[in-house]
């Protein structure tokens, strides 16, 4: 069966030439992949209609979507891109490669040129730290607390504390009560250890080189 016609898409054809999702995105706006000008007008022109909020500091305050971190977001064609960083290619032009836009305003919402700047990973992290903020967002976190599957976690202890190391008599005993009928995230809970670790110990995989006491 034939392919899509649009580069690099290995999908069938659905009409036209098209797979169904170039294709119903061709019979939308008549192209199948859409660029920065859409029916729903420029990227600048989206990006003004909500970017109009403002604040006593100077911020100008994001009106529309945001992401798990608070910072705003919007559509550039087919990919989502935080709203500050598009701020900054319209009012600045390319961000650098390997570099971010960091907020000297300390506001994830605010896309004011003015208060943004150029810096890397280690800047950013040196500004959540002098400006009192967790290293991750509570979104992260609680999401990391539900993948620990009931493990409480202390954000002031090193999380490298959930995959400790337990002896090979201790493994022993761990892999005798999975044997048992003992459920992996049951013993983990009571263990406060990953479940990945005691499901290693379950096939046999926990021991290596790197991890043998």
């Amino acid at each position: 069966m034939a392919t899509c016609s649009v580069t690099d898409c290995e999908s069938d054809v659905y009409a036209k030439g098209f797979c169904r999702p170039h294709y119903k995105c061709f019979n939308r706006i008549g192209k199948p992949i859409p660029d920065r000008v859409t029916i729903h007008g420029s990227l600048e022109k989206k990006f003004a209609l909500k970017s109009k909020g403002r604040n006593d500091a100077g911020c100008w305050l994001w009106s529309g979507g945001l992401d798990k971190d608070g910072y705003g977001s919007l559509r550039d064609g087919q990919k989502m891109k935080r709203a500050h960083r598009v701020s900054w290619e319209i009012h600045h032009g390319p961000i650098p490669q390997g570099l971010g836009v960091l907020h000297k305003c300390n506001n994830p919402t605010c896309v004011n040129p003015d208060h943004l700047k150029i810096g890397d990973h280690k800047d950013n992290m040196s500004d959540r730290q002098a400006n009192g903020k967790p290293w991750h967002s509570s979104t992260f976190r609680r999401k990391l607390g539900e993948r620990m599957k009931g493990r409480k976690i202390t954000w002031c202890d090193r999380i490298a504390e959930a995959v400790r190391k337990l002896t090979k008599e201790q493994a022993d005993e761990v892999l005798s009560r999975i044997q048992n009928g003992e459920r992996v995230c049951d013993l983990a809970a009571e263990l406060g250890m990953h479940r990945t670790s005691v499901s290693k110990i379950k096939a046999g995989t926990y021991f290596t080189e790197k991890t043998k006491p």
